[in-house]
């Protein structure tokens, strides 16, 4: 009997893991990586992800869960190189819209992205080589990101699931001005989505 209870306990235990769902609220535009416990960067909530555990001012990212990263409607600099989700995750802008779409006569109105990340042509945004990891993209206008080789804005390494990103003025210089799949397994899904003046 006791063995049973044991194991049903276990099994909530897991399933309860499998469905957690972790949010972490980025409240800096300043790319910080652990001088400051009191803010909570966008780079260190990908590392609190990356290695399931608190970082800088960021709680610790769930292995078995959805873990997903809520930024603001602001312009976020990067100036410490591009940043690399090693784990699946979800990146999601500011999107506050009740608006009624003149075509279509529903909510949402598709408005373009109020939360920027820009890498200000000295590196790419993100690089997702390494771990192969999932990463899903809404809401944001990536900008600005360079590369001497592929991916000028993002190296996608697994899946990359994207919904209402702009991106714009991003280049690299062998291929892939916005977005390079690297190997069999990485694919693209986008909708809603906006690419322009990349190279």
């Amino acid at each position: 009997m006791r063995f049973h209870q044991s194991l049903l306990a276990l099994s909530i235990l897991v399933s309860h893991s499998a469905y957690a769902v972790v949010t972490i609220n980025v409240n800096t535009t300043n790319d910080e990586f652990g001088e400051n416990l009191e803010n909570c960067s966008l780079r260190e909530a990908i590392e609190a992800i990356n290695t399931r555990n608190p970082f800088g001012g960021c709680r610790a990212g769930e292995r078995f869960g959805t873990n997903r990263i809520i930024l603001e409607a602001k312009e976020y600099i990067l100036t410490r190189g591009e940043l690399s989700p090693k784990e699946e995750m979800t990146i999601q802008g500011d999107f506050k819209n009740d608006l009624i779409d003149n075509i279509t006569q529903t909510k949402p109105r598709r408005l373009a992205p109020t939360t920027t990340i820009n890498a200000q042509q000295k590196s790419r945004i993100f690089n997702t080589a390494n771990g192969k990891s999932t990463l899903k993209l809404n809401n944001v206008k990536l900008i600005n990101g360079y590369t001497a080789e592929e991916g000028g804005a993002i190296l996608a390494g697994g899946l990359l699931d994207i919904f209402n990103v702009l991106f714009d003025n991003n280049k690299a210089d062998k291929t892939g001005g916005a977005i390079h799949l690297l190997g069999t397994s990485s694919s693209l899904s986008a909708s809603n989505s906006t690419w322009q003046n990349n190279s």
